[in-house]
């Protein structure tokens, strides 16, 4: 188990490798690719979204434990 921390809150997930065929990479990909449309972020966009890059994506599962942490 490992934690992610978003804005205020420590969320405890699970990760897991995906298969570098698994449908959920294209999902990703797009959305990179939509996501970072300006013109300095293009060649990042691009270069994340090869192939060769599905062998380092996970997927998070939250366990359903969170922390609200203090400012």
């Amino acid at each position: 188990m490992v934690q992610i921390k978003y804005g205020n809150e420590i969320i405890h997930v699970r990760g897991k490798k995906l298969d570098r065929y698994d449908e959920t990479n294209k999902i990703i990909n797009n959305a990179y690719l939509e996501k970072y449309t300006q013109t300095e972020n293009i060649p990042y966009a691009k270069g994340i979204t090869r192939p060769e890059y599905a062998d380092y994506t996970m997927e998070f599962f939250s366990t359903g434990k969170t922390n609200t942490i203090g400012i």
